[in-house]
C-alpha cells in the first residue's frame, strides 16, 4: 500500500467543499496541522508522522519550513507528497520525491477503489470554482471518465 504525506492545501482545499478525507495510508505533520489552523481556524485529525530530517538539493530559498519538514519527511519515509505547490512539486521531483497534485490524488482515491467515480467527479467540480490551474481538472475528469 502506497503511503501518502499531505500538505495544507490539500487540506484546505478539501475542508473549504467539505471533502477532507485521510485513511490510514495518508498522513501530515504536525507543521501542517497547524498550518491549517492558522489559515482556516478548524481542526483537523490527520494520522501524523514525526518530522524527519535528510538532505536535499534545494536551489531556491523560497519553500517555507513547513515545506522543507514535508519534504525531507517524505523522502525519508518513501510517502508520496501530496500538494498543489508547484514550486515544491518542482523541488521534490529534482529530490527523488514522488509529488502528485489534489486532482490527481482524488483520481488516486479511484484508483484505489477509496472513493467513487461519482465522488471524485463531484469532488473535482467543486475544486473548479477556486482551484488556480483549471486545466488539471479538467484532465483528470476526462481522465476519469476514460477510466474503467
Amino acid at each position: 500500500m502506497r503511503r501518502y504525506l499531505v500538505n495544507a492545501t490539500y487540506c484546505i482545499y478539501l475542508s473549504d467543499i467539505g471533502q477532507l478525507y485521510f485513511d490510514k495510508s495518508i498522513y501530515t505533520i504536525q507543521d501542517v496541522v497547524d498550518e491549517v489552523k492558522l489559515e482556516r481556524n478548524i481542526e483537523i485529525n490527520p494520522s501524523l508522522v514525526k518530522s524527519k530530517k535528510v538532505n536535499l538539493q534545494l536551489k531556491s530559498n523560497l519553500l517555507s519550513n513547513t515545506d522543507i519538514n514535508l519534504l525531507q519527511t517524505a523522502k525519508a519515509m518513501d510517502y508520496i507528497l501530496v500538494t498543489d505547490d508547484k514550486g515544491l512539486i518542482a523541488i521534490a521531483y529534482h529530490n527523488g520525491v514522488h509529488p502528485l497534485d489534489s486532482p490527481h490524488f482524488i483520481h488516486r482515491l479511484l484508483i484505489e477503489n477509496k472513493w467513487t467515480k461519482e465522488k471524485a467527479i463531484n469532488t473535482l467540480n467543486q475544486l473548479k470554482s477556486f482551484y488556480n490551474r483549471k486545466y488539471i481538472i479538467e484532465k483528470v475528469i476526462k481522465d476519469i471518465q476514460n477510466w474503467g
